[in-house]
């Protein structure tokens, strides 16, 4: 079995990826995990074609740990990986990352791993290499014949033809984000037929050449209508917990309907980020990672529908 850690798991093949953290937990084990408490970018220095970040990580435990990062487009594998050095209370990694005309907006995700490489905790911090100009701009058109949807990206990005701009688009539906098309140069547009009843989130990304991100994006809200579950009061059982130490919550709603769906996303100002399938079981056993304030999420739908939920409702848990 896999040892206690934060673990990434890529789903996909190829430029068609996604990242998921996954976090294991081992219920009272003696390993001391490691905790970052902050990280700092400084300005990029430009060093012939490429940036130069100092990226200074604050740690809270960090003794036989150790520290790397990874530069990339958000829910997509890396396009830049850091060696691994020794966690110490004074580290500054001072590294040649991205070229100067990799332009895109990047996700920094800051590890801190235990000796066999398994990560114990990390934060996410944004990083912007934009294209000197204006701001880059992007607007939908969103047509409808029937049930059918087309979406037209319009995008105006500094010194880069309108042909040359590359669109991909993303969907929210039940199982979460999904890349429903990639990059295509010039494909500003995408055709879709739901099939099923629900709210959806659209989003469309686009880029110029030599971008290894998105540089603008845009989300579009789609509701394909039908009978939804009916927004009702819903509670949940705890307000606190311990860290490491598996907590039983709850969902309980007031409602006639008797047909509901369940899902659980926690998340809270680091890396940790569950999202759970749904399920007809309100309940769900929870090991918080660390202390601190979390947002449990519970989502709510019924089996006609396939969006992102029908009803949500949101709750601060605090983590001692």
């Amino acid at each position: 079995g896999l040892d206690p850690g934060m673990y990434n798991v890529l789903l996909g093949a190829g430029s068609d990826t996604k990242i998921i953290p996954v976090q294991l937990y081992k219920a009272n084990s003696a390993t001391t995990f490691g905790a970052i408490t902050g990280v700092t970018i400084s300005e990029p220095v430009t060093a012939s074609t490429q940036l130069r970040y100092t990226i200074v990580p604050q740690f809270g435990v960090y003794t036989n740990k150790k520290f790397q990062y990874t530069i990339g487009e958000t829910w997509r594998s890396a396009i830049y990986e850091s060696i691994s050095t020794d966690a110490t209370s004074s580290v500054s990694v001072d590294d040649t990352t991205l070229a100067t005309t990799d332009y895109g907006i990047y996700e920094l995700r800051s590890y801190i791993k235990q000796l066999n490489g398994n990560i114990d905790d990390g934060i996410y911090k944004t990083i912007i290499n934009k294209r000197p100009g204006v701001d880059s701009t992007l607007t939908v058109d969103v047509t409808q014949a029937t049930l059918q949807y087309t979406f037209k990206g319009i995008a105006a990005i500094p010194n880069v033809s309108a042909t040359d701009i590359s669109y991909s688009f993303w969907r929210r539906d039940a199982k979460g984000w999904v890349m429903v098309r990639d990059y295509i140069k010039n494909g500003d547009s995408w055709i879709w037929t739901p099939s099923r009843i629900g709210d959806y989130t659209i989003q469309v990304r686009a880029k110029g050449p030599g971008a290894n991100s998105y540089e603008v994006l845009k989300d579009i809200d789609i509701i394909v209508a039908g009978a939804k579950a009916v927004d009702s009061p819903l509670s949940i059982n705890i307000a606190t917990a311990t860290a490491r130490t598996p907590v039983f919550i709850n969902a309980t709603v007031t409602s006639t309907d008797t047909d509901l769906m369940y899902k659980y996303i926690i998340s809270n100002s680091f890396i940790h980020y569950i999202e759970t399938p749904y399920s007809v079981d309100p309940t769900y056993i929870w090991m918080p990672a660390k202390a601190g304030m979390y947002t449990v999420q519970v989502l709510v739908k019924n089996s006609a529908s396939f969006g992102k939920y029908d009803f949500v409702k949101s709750f601060n848990v605090t983590v001692n």
